[in-house]
């Protein structure tokens, strides 16, 4: 997670957890910080699965992404 901070500065994780798509192991983390001046809340998903690793993040100004377009975002991932 240290290299997804780079380029953010006031960083504060809210949250890391343990997920799993389709039986593979997963983490999904979530924080808030500065981008030029603005500030930003970055939520990503990585999964390992079948010998890849697989990131899917959702950025936007903080407090303008809604958790329903957040949940929607995250569960239109499958493995294929």
């Amino acid at each position: 997670m240290e290299g997804t901070t780079k380029g953010y500065t006031d960083v504060d994780f809210k949250y890391e957890k343990d997920i799993e798509i389709d039986g593979n192991p997963g983490k999904e983390f979530r924080f808030t910080g500065k981008q030029s001046g603005t500030h930003i809340e970055y939520v990503s998903r990585v999964y390992i699965a079948r010998d890849r690793i697989y990131q899917i993040s959702i950025t936007g100004m903080k407090g303008k992404i809604a958790e329903k377009t957040i949940k929607t975002f995250f569960n239109s991932f499958e493995l294929i």
